[in-house]
């Protein structure tokens, strides 16, 4: 999946870019904050949003599918919901297999696609809104926790637990969307994604972990560069 690597000094507190930057990152942030006193409209059947505070890899992706897989086998009906990162598509767009590529919705949706139907577009409320005239009974969104489109039933938060939030800053200093804090405040739980020692001070349930590739990946995955995805 491509995905821009972060900035080396994302990880480093007192790196004399990060500092110079972090005026704009508290900036920021405090937007962000912000713009999150909006609740927007519930979905109409329960929706699941699990995110992350930071930008970068953080392990979401599988844990989307996991979910989705996990509702399936409970017969429940779940449809995927996201803006498509690093496709064209702005309208509400179903994504078909068939037709679109990565240029087309993303690399992430054509992924999802393969498991769940899954639409892209700008506006979440409307891709739910899709969702459901199609057959959702269920709306697991991927991302979406800095986005007051939708107020979801749950918020699960997805951690690196080797990087952590970086050096805990916002952007473009640092690599984090809303404080941590203030995204655990929010979250009902959190899934800590890999190993290392960071974990988050909170009294909500903190759940750990580790994702490993089968075999039938590792030879799609043979030969090719990929790049850490949400």
């Amino acid at each position: 999946m491509t995905r821009l690597a972060t900035p080396a000094f994302w990880q480093q507190q007192f790196h004399p870019l990060a500092l110079l930057l972090w005026p704009v990152g508290e900036i920021y942030k405090a937007v962000t904050h912000a713009r999150l006193r909006h609740h927007g409209p519930h979905a109409g059947v329960p929706a699941i949003c699990i995110g992350n505070v930071n930008v970068g890899g953080t392990g979401k992706t599988p844990i989307v599918q996991y979910a989705v897989q996990e509702l399936q086998k409970l017969g429940r009906t779940p449809h995927i919901i996201m803006l498509g990162y690093g496709g064209q598509a702005q309208e509400t767009t179903r994504v078909d297999l068939a037709l679109h590529d990565a240029h087309d919705v993303g690399d992430e949706a054509l992924l999802h696609a393969g498991i769940a139907p899954t639409w892209v577009g700008k506006d979440r409320h409307q891709s739910a809104q899709a969702a459901i005239a199609a057959g959702a009974d269920i709306i697991v969104m991927d991302d979406g926790m800095q986005s007051p489109s939708i107020q979801p039933s749950t918020r699960w938060l997805v951690l690196d637990a080797a990087r952590g939030i970086g050096n805990g800053y916002g952007i473009p200093a640092g690599p984090l969307r809303e404080d941590l804090s203030h995204g655990l405040r929010r979250v009902d739980a959190i899934i800590l994604v890999g190993e290392g020692d960071f974990m988050p001070q909170t009294d909500k349930p903190v759940l750990r972990v580790k994702i490993e590739t089968d075999e039938v990946s590792r030879q799609n995955l043979k030969d090719k560069l990929i790049y850490p995805s949400g």
